[in-house]
C-alpha cells in the first residue's frame, strides 16, 4: 500500500472504473459497514505508516457532497457523522497511520455543505480534511491514486 489508503465506492460507472483501474490497490465499499470492516482489516494487517485516507466517489448534485455507495459523506447526516466518530473510537487512522483525509470527488471543497462538511470531519477526526476545487477524472490518478502534480486541485477545510 502507497502512501495513500484508497477508497472507492463498489459499484463503478465508467469513470470511477477507470479511476479504479489506474490505482494499485483499492478498498471497494459500499456504505458505512463495508467501509467500517475494510479499515478494520487493513488496521490488522498492514503496518502503519504515514499515508491519506482517500475517499473517492461522485460528488454530485447542488451540494456537491461526496456519495461513497449508501454512505453520504455529509455533516448534515446522523449517519455519516456517527461513522467517522466510529473511525476515531476504534483508533482506526492511528492504527493505519492515516495523517489527512482527502475527499476525492468533483468540488467537494466549493459549496457550503462541503465545506461545512470537511471542518466537521477535521474537528472529529483530528487531522486535517481536504477537499477538490476542480473536476477530478481518471486522467488525475495512477498507481499510488491522485497524482502529486495534482495536489493544487485540493484545500483543506483549515483554510476554506
Amino acid at each position: 500500500m502507497g502512501p495513500h489508503l484508497n477508497v472507492c465506492r463498489r459499484v463503478l460507472d465508467s469513470e470511477l472504473r477507470a479511476i479504479v483501474a489506474a490505482i494499485d490497490e483499492v478498498l471497494l465499499v459500499d456504505g458505512a459497514p463495508s467501509l467500517l470492516a475494510g479499515l478494520e482489516r487493513l488496521a490488522e494487517t498492514r503496518p502503519a505508516r504515514t499515508r491519506t485516507l482517500d475517499l473517492i466517489g461522485h460528488a454530485a448534485g447542488d451540494d456537491r457532497v461526496l456519495r461513497m455507495g449508501e454512505l453520504v459523506v455529509d455533516a448534515r447526516d446522523p449517519e455519516a457523522l456517527a461513522t467517522f466518530a466510529a473511525i476515531r473510537d476504534r483508533g482506526l487512522l492511528a492504527r493505519l497511520g492515516i495523517s489527512a483525509v482527502r475527499l476525492l470527488g468533483c468540488c467537494t471543497a466549493m459549496t457550503a455543505a462541503g465545506r461545512a462538511t470537511m471542518a466537521a470531519l477535521a474537528e472529529l477526526l483530528a487531522v486535517p480534511v481536504l477537499g477538490t476545487t476542480q473536476l477530478v477524472h481518471a486522467l488525475h490518478f495512477g498507481e499510488d491514486g491522485l497524482k502529486a502534480r495534482y495536489r493544487h486541485l485540493l484545500v483543506d477545510a483549515a483554510r476554506t
